[in-house]
């Protein structure tokens, strides 16, 4: 499978995750739009990045500039009472390399949400805030595989709230370019540097402090219920049971004769994932997974073609954390294939998922699934159900 189809799928979700934001967002909300710079240093986790290359020419910096649309909740609304000080929207941006030549010059396109994690003075908050998109436009080397690579970015910025209608945020990120191993090669890129953005906001609605919600407002029955609702509820009604089932493919490689063998062609990954969990509060839960993987990739090499599903094939037990916010959660985990005649599949693996909700309980999801801490495996796209 080609890039291009990436590309279609990557942006398909992105348009069906956008279209379960602005579905389920309240009437009552306030706007925001936001432009923010980006000056970063690129992590040296290849040679490539240090002159190893072609040109022979370093590419220490980078930088990129956002535009972005959120929308965060009255206090009037519904989830608006649960989650007072979040907002969630989608952005574009491009990120230059300053050697467009060489690397390219990437633009993006992201869904993002943030929230408040500490008030810090009278006007002053510290902050937090995910991206996640893909990017398009760079140039293919040695060490990037696909003009279209998927992008993750973290940030934790300090907001001052000038006024009830403007921000300025300033603080430090850390960004991640990779193509999930869609292609080789992946060395992809890291990125480490600030941002420093300012925000329109159509209201001050936002500047709610978690201590000034009227719980009496707050509603029972959604995705994560009132504190108060939660803590008069038995351990087994704060229960609940994801299942998801997803797809991807993946490209190959292997050791023969001591040498590694890189093979370009797209192998088929399927998996089924059960995951319990239960709410300690409104934003977190947890729980144990079970984890049935199929990748047509494994144990493959020049001497092995069409093995069985069953060798490639592995069943794994993890433990899952899950952070919930309006519209999105985020989940993340750990486990071991206890199951599998796998040599690619044994061991520990980690799994990643964004789930965004088109209703109470039907969601979709991206994710990534590395086969230990820092070894890529495969890309998860796939559609789940909340029981």
């Amino acid at each position: 499978m080609k890039n291009r189809h990436l590309a279609t799928y990557i942006i398909s979700l992105m348009t069906l995750c956008a279209t379960a934001v602005n579905a389920g967002a309240d009437n009552k909300v306030s706007h925001r739009v936001s432009a923010e710079v980006r000056p970063v240093l690129n992590m040296p986790t290849h040679g490539f990045y240090r002159g190893y290359n072609d040109m022979g020419k370093a590419v220490p910096y980078a930088a990129s500039a956002h535009l972005k649309y959120s929308f965060s909740l009255s206090p009037d609304s519904r989830l608006g009472q649960l989650y007072p000080t979040t907002y969630q929207g989608v952005g574009i941006a491009a990120h230059s390399f300053f050697s467009h030549d060489l690397v390219g010059t990437p633009v993006i396109m992201y869904l993002f949400q943030g929230s408040r994690l500490a008030d810090l003075g009278k006007s002053i908050s510290l902050d937090y805030e995910w991206n996640l998109g893909a990017s398009y436009g760079w140039k293919v080397n040695e060490v990037v595989g696909s003009r279209w690579n998927i992008y993750i970015n973290v940030g934790l910025p300090l907001t001052w709230h000038v006024s009830p209608k403007y921000d300025i945020s300033f603080g430090p990120e850390y960004t991640h370019f990779s193509n999930g191993d869609t292609t080789f090669p992946n060395g992809g890129a890291n990125t480490v540097g600030l941002r420093l953005g300012v925000t329109w906001k159509s209201t001050g609605c936002d500047t709610i402090k978690d201590t000034d919600i009227n719980w009496e407002k707050a509603p029972g029955k959604l995705l994560i219920q009132g504190e108060p609702e939660l803590q008069k509820q038995k351990p087994a009604e704060r229960m609940s049971y994801d299942i998801f089932i997803y797809g991807a493919w993946r490209a190959d490689r292997y050791i023969h004769e001591g040498k590694l063998q890189l093979i370009n062609e797209p192998h088929a990954v399927a998996g089924l994932t059960f995951n319990p969990l239960y709410r300690l509060n409104r934003y977190f839960s947890v729980g144990p997974g079970l984890d049935i993987m199929m990748d047509r990739s494994a144990d493959m090499n020049r001497e092995t073609s069409n093995l069985p599903l069953i060798k490639q094939t592995a069943c794994g037990v993890s433990a899952k954390a899950e952070l919930t916010m309006p519209y999105f959660s985020i989940n993340i985990g750990a486990g071991y294939n206890v199951l599998t005649k796998a040599n690619d599949l044994k061991g520990f693996y980690t799994t990643y998922n964004l789930k965004a909700f088109i209703s109470q309980r039907l969601f979709v999801t991206m994710g990534y699934r590395l086969g230990s801490v820092n070894y890529a495996h495969n890309l998860m796209f796939g559609a789940g159900v909340r029981l």
